[in-house]
C-alpha cells in the first residue's frame, strides 16, 4: 500500500497539546461508523500517515466496530484503536486493542482517550494494564 504525504490539519491546541514522544496510541471512542466526518478523524489520519483515508477508500465495509492502525508518531510506532460505542462488548474490544498496546509499548506507556460519549467500562479494563497510564 503507497503511503502518501499528508498535510497538518488545523490540530486543536487541546487535541496536541495530548500527543508527545512518551505516547504509545490512542483509543478512540465514536458515536457512528469510521468516516471522513467522524470527529478528530482528520488528527488521527495524519497522526497514521493517511492510512484512515485509505482504509474508507479502499474498504466497502466501513461499518466495522471495531478498527486498529499502525502509524507513526516522534519516529515510533503510533497505534490507534477506533470503537464504535455502541460495539455489543465494548470492554472486551478494549482488552484486545490494550493488549496490543501493551505488547509492543517499552519506555512510551502513555494512552490517549477520545470519546464522544462517556465510557464507564474503559477503567476496569484499564487497571488490568498497570503499565499504561491513560489520558482522558
Amino acid at each position: 500500500m503507497e503511503s502518501k504525504s499528508h498535510s497538518a490539519p488545523n490540530l486543536s491546541l487541546n487535541f496536541s497539546q495530548k500527543f508527545n514522544e512518551e505516547v504509545v496510541g490512542a483509543i478512540w471512542i465514536s458515536r457512528g461508523v469510521l468516516s471522513s466526518s467522524t470527529p478528530h478523524f482528520h488528527e488521527f489520519d495524519y497522526l497514521c500517515n493517511g492510512l484512515l483515508t485509505t482504509f474508507i477508500r479502499e474498504n466497502i465495509d466501513t461499518t466495522s466496530h471495531k478498527n486498529f492502525f499502525i502509524g507513526s508518531s516522534f519516529n515510533r510506532p503510533f497505534f490507534l484503536g477506533h470503537i464504535k460505542d455502541d460495539h455489543p462488548r465494548i470492554d472486551k474490544a478494549l482488552f484486545e486493542i490494550l493488549s496490543l498496546f501493551k505488547a509492543t509499548s517499552n519506555e512510551n506507556n502513555k494512552v490517549i482517550v477520545m470519546s464522544e460519549t462517556k465510557v464507564t467500562c474503559l477503567k476496569p479494563v484499564a487497571q488490568k494494564f498497570p503499565n499504561l497510564s491513560f489520558i482522558y
